[in-house]
């Protein structure tokens, strides 16, 4: 039975969402999740066949020595195409995506979206900007420190998966793939 931490990147008063993965928290969890895993995911959206924005492009292109890997998704009721492209982690590939100072800028439609985390084949964190959360998958003790210590989630945030649910976001992930699609 796997233990899931749920965390929030944002939080909701009405209507205003207010962000929490900011600044110092924000670069705080990415030097983490670069310390617990060795490949990252970036989903980008071409939607209803408008092409990449500007933002998504100039990702690609710079974290493009990194890239492991990609898939492509395709939904032909909307003509958009999901383009879900992976990274081998690198100091250089970490400050690239330092460069802005909250998590919630990876969210549609112009920045790429859902920065993941994987160690080897599984995945390890999962966020959904869109919705300002994520999930830490098989969380350790110290994955909970760490996120109960940024205030990113709390005692009640914690719940375990019997089904296998969060398999799906797993994927098989090699460091000697080089460039390959």
């Amino acid at each position: 039975m796997k233990r899931i931490l749920y965390f929030y990147t944002a939080s909701f008063s009405g209507n205003e969402e207010i962000d929490i993965c900011n600044d110092e928290t924000y670069r705080e969890f990415l030097d983490y999740a670069f310390e617990i895993s060795n490949f990252f995911m970036l989903l980008y959206r071409n939607w209803y066949n408008r092409g990449y924005s500007e933002i998504q492009k100039s990702y690609m292109k710079d974290l493009g020595p990194f890239k492991v890997k990609s898939k492509i998704e395709s939904y032909p009721e909307n003509a958009s195409v999901y383009q879900y492209i992976f990274y081998k982690n690198n100091e250089k590939a970490k400050e690239i995506l330092k460069k802005i100072n909250l998590i919630n800028y990876f969210n549609k439609p112009t920045f790429p979206e859902n920065l993941s985390f994987f160690k080897e084949n599984r995945c390890r964190i999962k966020t959904i900007t869109h919705e300002g959360e994520g999930v830490v998958l098989d969380a350790t003790d110290k994955d909970v420190d760490f996120f109960f210590k940024l205030g990113l989630s709390k005692s009640d945030d914690i719940q375990y998966d019997e089904t296998g649910f969060y398999d799906y976001c797993d994927e098989e992930l090699t460091e000697d793939e080089g460039h390959s699609n």
